[in-house]
Parts: C-alpha cells; structure tokens; sequence
C-alpha cells in the first residue's frame, strides 16, 4: 500500500484517537478507514485482490494455486496478482497472473489461461491423462450415446473407458494429497476441491470444445449411458 503523510489539527486527532480506542484499531488504521469509504472501489488492498483471485482459482482448479503479493497498474487501474504452485515442498516460481480492475472488481483474465497455468503445473504433480486417442474415443462415444446411437457392443466399450477414467481419477487425486497443500480443517471441502483439480489437470491442454463433453468431477463424465 502506498503511504500520504498529512496533518490534521489537533482536536480533530485528539476525537480520532479516541474512536480508535473504542473501535480497538490502531489511528492509522481508523484513519485509512475513513478515506477508503470515501472511494466507491470493489477492491481497494492488496488483501482484497488476493482473496478475489484466490476464490476464482479454488472454484476452477481447487488447492492447485496459491496467490503472490499483488501489485497495482495504476495507468491500467488494475491489480496483477501472480500464481504460484501450490506445494508443499521447494521454492516455487509464478506461473502466470490474474488481472483484476480495482473499481469494479471485474477478473480479465480468461478461464482458459488458469487451464494453461494448470498445464505448467501438471508436470510438478506427476498427474497422470490419458492420450489423445482415448480422449477422442470417448468423446465420440459420449456424444452417440447422448444421441442415443450406441451398439450394445459399444456401450460395454463406454462403460469400461468411463470405469478407467474413475481409476485414474481416485489416483491423481491421491497424488494431488501427497503433494499439494491442504488445509487441515473442513477436509471434505478439501477433497471436493482435489476433485476439480485433478479434472483440470486431466484435460489441461485440451482447449473447450462444444461438441466434447465436459469433466466435473472425479467420478467420471456427466453422463447417463444409454440403453436405447
């Protein structure tokens, strides 16, 4: 935060002092208060851009992510807010930034570059995805069976790729527990968190397209197969 020295006379810091007291915060702070509800900003502090980000990071890709110190664009009037790995073990280099506007909070950081950041982080989690041929195959057997096109023959194939994805999935998510850190309290947010993350790392590098169906979560695809 940046720092402005003013003076006040004193009967004025005379009264601030005592509000202070009553309120048990410091001047300093009272005062920063006071200033800050003058200005109609979504994210005035280091602390509130690095709250906004993190929140964006744990719904798309769980504890995978932890936040840097953010700095502040003021051209722009924006807030950088660097990307780490989030491991237990060694020192980490950022992986890329979230940018946010300070006077509306608004994120401008597209969803698919916390896709590409994950991609950076993959290699570090030694999470395992299946090659391009089983993701293709699969999809295409997703998309009859959401059409309701599938041979008995091929519903057998669906369901046993779908019961590979649900394995590797319980691994990754072991892996994820190994390495990541986690909080200690509330640990079935925890694990529903390690959930999204091994589906991000999963298909990381794969940009979103609309006829491939989505991941979300570790059980599997968003599916019902089929028995027409």
């Amino acid at each position: 935060m940046g720092e402005i020295i003013v003076q006040l006379p004193e009967p004025i810091i005379t009264r601030l002092r005592e509000q202070a007291l009553k309120a048990d915060v410091s001047l300093v702070e009272l005062v920063s208060q006071r200033l800050m509800e003058g200005f109609d900003l979504a994210v005035c502090t280091e602390g509130q851009a690095r709250r906004r980000v993190l929140k964006l990071l744990r719904e798309h890709a769980g504890y995978m992510f932890r936040t840097g110190t953010p700095t502040f664009e003021a051209n722009a009037f924006v807030w950088r807010v660097p990307v780490f790995p989030n491991l237990k073990r060694g020192k980490q280099e950022p992986v890329g930034e979230v940018h946010l506007k300070a006077d509306t909070g608004e994120i401008l950081t597209e969803p698919l570059a916390i896709l590409e950041m994950s991609d950076k982080v993959a290699p570090l989690l030694d999470v395992e995805r299946f090659d391009e041929s089983f993701q293709k195959r699969i999809a295409e057997l997703l998309n009859k069976n959401n059409n309701g096109e599938l041979s008995p023959a091929e519903r057998r194939l669906l369901e046993n790729m779908v019961q590979k994805t649900q394995v590797k999935d319980r691994e990754n998510i072991q892996r994820l527990i190994e390495r990541l850190r986690l909080p200690k309290a509330n640990r079935e947010a925890a694990l529903a968190a390690l959930e999204r993350a091994s589906a991000v790392l999963e298909n990381a590098a794969d940009e979103p397209k609309e006829d491939v169906p989505r991941r979300i979560n570790s059980s599997g695809y968003d599916i019902e197969i089929s028995n027409k």
